[in-house]
C-alpha cells in the first residue's frame, strides 16, 4: 500500500494506493473467454497489453483528451466529460487521471482513463486478450 500522493504516481505492480485522498486498487488476472467483464460503478477492466506497468496516475490537466469507450473512436477533452458529468471544480481537480504508455503521443496529453469513471476504447478487452487489469476506486 502506497501512502497518499497528490503528485503523479507510478504504479508499478499490483496493490492497493491512496492517491489525491482516495483509495485506488489496482488487481491483474487472466482472461477467460466468456467471463463476466460487468462491473460496479468505480471499477474499470482494461485490456493489459494497452495498460501495462509501469503507468501513472496523476491529475487532471488542460488539454487532456480520450476516445471513451462506446463513442466508435471519436475523441474527446476531458474538460467535456466533465461538463457531460456535472462535475464540480472539487470533482474535478479529485479525478485520477490514469496514463498508459501504450497510447502515450507526444505531450502525453491523450489519456487512457478517468479512474473510476471513463476508459479509452483502446484497452478494451476482446477475444484476444490474455490478461486483464482492473482498477477500482474504493
Amino acid at each position: 500500500e502506497e501512502d497518499d500522493k497528490d503528485g503523479p504516481m507510478i504504479i508499478s505492480e499490483a496493490g492497493r494506493y491512496r492517491f489525491n485522498g482516495r483509495d485506488i486498487l489496482v488487481e491483474e488476472m487472466d482472461y477467460v473467454p466468456g467471463m463476466n467483464l460487468r462491473t460496479d460503478d468505480g471499477t474499470l477492466m482494461c485490456d493489459a497489453v494497452m495498460l501495462p506497468f509501469p503507468f501513472v496516475l496523476r491529475r487532471w490537466e488542460a488539454g487532456d483528451w480520450m476516445r471513451p469507450f462506446g463513442m466508435e473512436g471519436r475523441a474527446k477533452k476531458v474538460s467535456d466529460i466533465f461538463t457531460d458529468l456535472k462535475y464540480s471544480l472539487s470533482q474535478k481537480e479529485k479525478a485520477a487521471i490514469v496514463v498508459s504508455p501504450a497510447l502515450a503521443e507526444g505531450d502525453g496529453s491523450h489519456i487512457a482513463a478517468i479512474a473510476g469513471v471513463r476508459m479509452d476504447e483502446a484497452l478494451r478487452i476482446s477475444k484476444g486478450s490474455k490478461h486483464i487489469v482492473k482498477i477500482s476506486v474504493i
